[in-house]
């Protein structure tokens, strides 16, 4: 997802502003949904892209994408005034419009860095600086089943995170989280979560048995822990 294109901006004049460069207030990635397909631009379309809508921390990215173009801003750099679109760029033309429209189903999706890159050329692109996010949830060993480790600041980031982390084995649960009530016990948000299937499983037929009632929120290094465990 672009947040800012910098145009034609050499390395060598950039280089030493990076360690002035504003960095986001969050320490965790933001989770989203890729809700529709735009088209862009709408009249002579050059790609296919979908949009996204962030399920968390919305206000602290727009407060951060406005405090990095008044940085730019300040280093001279051209930027675009447009109300920021989040997108993300899946084909560039020639492409079936058709295709894509009856084949498209909304996709879970979660930012992993803020990074700085060069084109060079035919669609490669090489990272120059990065500041990595740490994940929302990770995908841990389990014998049989399927298992998370799932972060938060708050227990109900790590209800949120959780019903993410299930959307990443079966995306149509997506569908589901837009406008979501996340809850502050831990009891309370397993009892959520297999509503969740449960209403996933008579829509669409689901692979999940349930989320078992399973261990404790912990906090380690300033953020909440919980391992989710799904049978299947």
């Amino acid at each position: 997802m672009t947040i800012a294109f910098l145009g034609d901006v050499d390395f060598s004049y950039f280089a030493p502003f990076l360690g002035t460069v504003p960095l986001p207030s969050f320490q965790l990635g933001l989770v989203g949904i890729c809700d529709h397909l735009l088209f862009l631009p709408e009249k002579r379309s050059r790609v296919v892209a979908g949009h996204v809508t962030w399920l968390s921390k919305s206000d602290a990215f727009l407060e951060f994408y406005a405090e990095f173009l008044l940085w730019l801003e300040g280093l001279k750099i051209k930027v675009d005034k447009r109300e920021f679109l989040p997108h993300i760029t899946f084909a560039r033309r020639p492409f079936d419009k058709e295709k894509w429209e009856k084949g498209f189903q909304p996709l879970p999706l979660f930012t992993t860095a803020f990074v700085l890159y060069q084109s060079d050329g035919n669609l490669t692109y090489t990272p120059l600086w990065r500041f990595p996010f740490k994940h929302p949830f990770s995908e841990i060993e389990h014998t049989a089943d399927i298992a998370f480790n799932i972060l938060g600041a708050r227990v109900e980031e790590i209800h949120l995170h959780a019903a993410v982390a299930l959307a990443f084995k079966f995306p149509p649960m997506i569908q589901l989280l837009e406008n979501h009530r996340y809850l502050q016990q831990l009891d309370d948000v397993i009892i959520d979560l297999n509503h969740l299937i449960h209403q996933a499983d008579a829509k669409w037929g689901c692979p999940f048995k349930a989320v078992s009632f399973h261990g404790n929120i912990i906090q380690r290094e300033g953020l909440l822990t919980w391992e989710m465990i799904i049978d299947v």
